[in-house]
């Protein structure tokens, strides 16, 4: 067997797949080899070639991920939109749009990507989000060695993509495509059950809704998922379970017997990490719970919860969304208007219009879970509330 073979092997496949450090040490290693021996100038001086070349192509992925890395840093303590990072984003791409294409690795392109549709999203611009995540996924599909979870990525913003535009069956039709590229059971395919439950609460299919979450919640791996994983899962429950009382869904007697089961002190007990105050989804858990107690006329407990919302929104103002601010004044109005009908649409009017004049943000769904858009639930509201 010939001097320095597995270094060689490794760097042939290091190359075939693309992954840089790799190429780049393993290069430098045999470049070292071949200079002690004098027989081997030319393969010393190709494989410092190779290294020298991806020392270049290291240096722009890195400049990419540091782009991508300021992007999102913003968010991280908080994660209310923000329109100048848009901008900013645009002058990062500008930049990555100069370096020459051959050194463009495969990670540098997938930044590029990933930069690339934040900027359509963050502009609600839908059609050219789904364009720029088909590009991507067509990108991807034709590459033999890349990660399921990176056409994944891309699948699922597509999705959000659909159900912005109310293209429910493009976003169904990618649900079937992303299960290809999910192992049964795992992490990310319980996240994608989550878009297809997703999917059918916003095109009001309940019946679907109630026998996808019945399934999720009896999966023998659902004990598996972390805490949080599972709470989303809870929450959904809730807010079928919600539409099952107010009769938005048919079910068989056996079925509303299971339902029935549903008790609101287990939920919030189920619920423990999203109900802490830096949990976003605290807010959709507050929502439902007055919706509950709105529907079961328990009006004592419903003006403490009420008041409790209050209070949330006045500790997060600053983190949270003028449409979910706009929702908590509606529900606010119930308690204002002393539960009547005529008097509670009255006060809730002028702020149920200013939040229908505002997009709806799916691509920022850890900020505020809006399981049902505002204005059905505020509908549903209407059907409870008696003079």
């Amino acid at each position: 067997m010939p001097p320095n073979f597995y270094r060689t092997i490794v760097l042939k496949q290091a190359l075939k797949y693309q992954i840089t450090d790799l190429i780049f040490h393993s290069a430098g290693f045999l470049r070292l080899m071949y200079a002690m021996d004098s027989k081997k100038h030319q393969e010393y001086e190709k494989h410092n070639k190779i290294m020298w070349h991806h020392f270049d192509v290291k240096r722009e992925e890195l400049k990419a991920f540091e782009y991508y890395q300021r992007s999102i840093m913003p968010y991280i303590a908080n994660k209310s939109p923000k329109p100048h990072m848009t901008e900013q984003i645009q002058t990062y791409l500008q930049r990555l749009d100069l370096v020459p294409k051959e050194l463009r690795s495969e990670q540098f392109l997938r930044i590029h990507f990933l930069l690339r549709i934040y900027v359509p999203m963050t502009q609600y611009k839908w059609p050219e989000t789904v364009s720029i995540a088909t590009e991507a996924i067509s990108y991807y599909q034709k590459k033999p060695f890349f990660p399921n979870r990176i056409i994944s990525i891309f699948l699922q913003q597509r999705i959000l993509a659909h159900i912005m535009l109310k293209n429910y069956q493009g976003a169904n039709n990618d649900i079937l495509l992303a299960e290809k590229y999910m192992p049964v059971n795992s992490k990310g395919w319980f996240k994608l059950k989550e878009l297809e439950v997703m999917i059918q609460f916003y095109s009001l299919d309940y019946k679907k809704a109630w026998n996808s979450i019945k399934t999720t919640l009896k999966n023998k791996r659902f004990d598996s998922l972390s805490e949080v994983n599972k709470e989303t899962w809870y929450i959904y429950n809730a807010y079928i379970s919600f539409v099952q009382l107010i009769g938005k869904v048919e079910l068989s007697p056996r079925e509303k017997g299971a339902l029935k089961q549903f008790r609101l002190s287990k939920f919030v007990n189920e619920v423990p990490v999203f109900s802490r105050d830096k949990q976003g989804m605290n807010i959709s858990i507050l929502i439902i719970q007055v919706l509950i107690l709105l529907y079961e006329e328990k009006y004592d407990d419903l003006d403490h919860k009420i008041e409790a919302l209050m209070k949330y929104k006045k500790r997060k103002l600053s983190n949270i969304s003028l449409r979910t601010g706009y929702f908590i004044k509606i529900i606010q109005c119930l308690k204002r208007g002393n539960y009547s009908k005529t008097k509670v649409i009255h006060k809730a009017t002028p702020y149920f219009e200013k939040l229908e004049n505002i997009e709806l943000d799916l691509s920022n769904q850890g900020m505020e879970f809006e399981v049902i858009p505002y204005p059905i639930l505020w509908g549903y509201v209407q059907e409870i509330l008696t003079e």
